[in-house]
């Protein structure tokens, strides 16, 4: 009697631990499902599968009439020295590269599978799929491509001139024709998103991260990477203009936000 009590018990307390941990399981499979819908709501289709493009800018050293450079380089422990090269090419920034972190770290956490890493100066591109771009126009060259064929459209951003200030790079509303000037105070930077026109499938999406100085992407960068749940919109186009103060990324706040063609924030004041 005792022995099948005993085994009752078992069979009652090894049901209630099964029942816990099926329970379990569905819920966290749940909340799985849901988080990766809602990723790739906002990064665009199968963004969730690991299929994401991220673009970095390369740049080259043009070498002197002397034919070498001269560069100067920290060390770790914090010392400076100069070194001399005969050729500098493929140069990408650092803080550029902490963008690149953030975007891909946001994707890992996702789905394990690594992100695509792309070059911008790399020839025949495959530019499907779901990409971010870092960098502005002056820098990423298909940034320049992206920014020219959506020259005029409302609710998005472009880098422009700024006059009034001896040239100082600038973001321009094109809605509004507000220019929002980099200063000695404040860096502006972009967030940009819309269908990938490279791309015939139409839920693929593009995305521009981009400062007036490569502080400016990293702060836009980290923008998404802590708020990507809050991108999520009904139309594809997100238009996002972030003001940081100049060398601390992490300081962005949101001055202006385009859902679709509809303005829903805007905060700050005007350059």
């Amino acid at each position: 009697m005792q022995v099948e009590l005993l085994l009752n018990n078992f069979a009652s307390e090894f049901l209630v631990a099964i029942t816990i941990a099926s329970a379990t399981w569905v819920l966290t499979s749940a909340s799985s499902w849901r988080t990766r819908r809602r990723f790739d709501a906002v990064f665009g289709r199968s963004a969730s599968k690991g299929k994401v493009g991220i673009l970095l800018s390369a740049l080259a050293i043009k070498e002197s009439e002397s034919g070498y450079v001269d560069v100067l380089k920290r060390e770790p422990d914090g010392s400076e020295t100069t070194r001399r090269f005969t050729r500098l090419r493929g140069l990408i920034s650092k803080k550029d590269v902490g963008a690149f972190e953030q975007i891909a770290s946001l994707s890992s956490s996702i789905n394990k599978l690594p992100v695509r890493l792309m070059i911008d100066d790399e020839p025949n591109q495959d530019l499907t799929g779901n990409i971010v771009l870092l960098g502005g126009p002056l820098s990423n060259a298909l940034v320049a491509r992206l920014q020219a064929a959506w020259h005029g459209r409302k609710g998005f951003f472009e880098f422009a001139p700024f006059e009034h200030d001896h040239g100082t790079v600038a973001v321009r509303d094109m809605t509004t024709d507000e220019y929002f000037a980099t200063d000695e105070h404040f860096e502006y930077a972009i967030i940009l998103r819309d269908r990938n026109p490279y791309d015939s499938v139409a839920k693929r999406h593009v995305w521009i991260l981009a400062g007036g100085g490569v502080d400016g992407t990293l702060s836009a960068a980290q923008y998404v990477r802590n708020n990507w749940r809050d991108l999520k919109t009904r139309k594809a186009p997100l238009a996002i203009l972030i003001r940081l103060s100049r060398g601390i990324p992490a300081s962005y706040e949101v001055i202006r936000r385009y859902d679709g063609d509809k303005v829903s924030s805007v905060a700050g004041q005007k350059a």
